[in-house]
Formats: C-alpha cells, sequence, structure tokens
C-alpha cells in the first residue's frame, strides 16, 4: 500500500520502502529536499516506476506548493501542472510563473486565487498585468 502523499522525506522513504526499495530509501539524507530529489531522478537514480507512482500520488493529493515544487525541481509535467492549478494556491501559482514558466493558465489560476499579495509580487517580479494588478489593488496592494 502506497502511503497517503505529503511532502517530506519522511513520505518519500515510506514510499520507497513500500515499492520495496529500500536502497533507495536508506539513500535518501535526511536533510534531503526538492533540489536533491530532483538530481536524484534526472540522474537516473530513480527507477521510472518508482518516479511514476510517486507523481501520481503527488497529483491525487492536490497539494499546490508541493505541485510547484516537483514541476520546479524535478519536471514540468502538465498533469502535475494541472494539478497545481487546481490547487488554487495563489502563491505556488506566482511561484511557478517566476521560476518555471509565464503560462496564461497559471496565471489564470493566480487571479482566481484572489490572493492579493501573490498578484502584488506577480506584478512586480513577472509582469504588470492590468487584471493581476486588480486582484492585488483589491487586496490593498499598490503596484
Amino acid at each position: 500500500m502506497t502511503p497517503t502523499f505529503a511532502p517530506t522525506i519522511k513520505w518519500a522513504r515510506a514510499f520507497l520502502w513500500a515499492q520495496g526499495r529500500d536502497d533507495l530509501a536508506e539513500r535518501l539524507p535526511n536533510d534531503s529536499c526538492w533540489p536533491q530529489i530532483g538530481q536524484a531522478v534526472r540522474d537516473g537514480l530513480v527507477p521510472a516506476e518508482i518516479v511514476e507512482g510517486a507523481t501520481q500520488a503527488l497529483i491525487a493529493s492536490g497539494n499546490g506548493w508541493a505541485c510547484y515544487c516537483y514541476c520546479r525541481y524535478v519536471q514540468d509535467l502538465p498533469e502535475v501542472r494541472a494539478a497545481l492549478i487546481a490547487s488554487g494556491n495563489g502563491w505556488a501559482c506566482y511561484c511557478y510563473c517566476l521560476n518555471v514558466q509565464d503560462l496564461p493558465e497559471v496565471r489564470a489560476a493566480l487571479i482566481a486565487s484572489g490572493d492579493g499579495r501573490a498578484c502584488y509580487y506577480y506584478c512586480l517580479n513577472v509582469q504588470d498585468h492590468r487584471d493581476v494588478r486588480a486582484v492585488a489593488e483589491r487586496a490593498g496592494y499598490t503596484v
């Protein structure tokens, strides 16, 4: 049985143990985080079926912040991006636009989130779109 997704090293180890990959679980240092995990995946140290299973658990979780981290540090997959968008997490959408790619569908999710602070930072650091600025200003932020 696959453990319910949580964006932690503890979850990653439990997932690997559940997949019978004790060898990989033991190689994850306690202080590992997204960049190290992403590098291990890109280096081919994690088998494709393990990556696929973990990706599906992430998508099913609906955790917007973890979806953003996955897209930034592991791989930018359309299905993970769709889960990010569906999460409604404005801050994660802003970070995606800033650090991965400024896509119209992610920007629309940012606007729909109503997160004025995230919209304010988007206008400052990504691009000053009128519709994004309107959300920031409604929340009391002056761009």
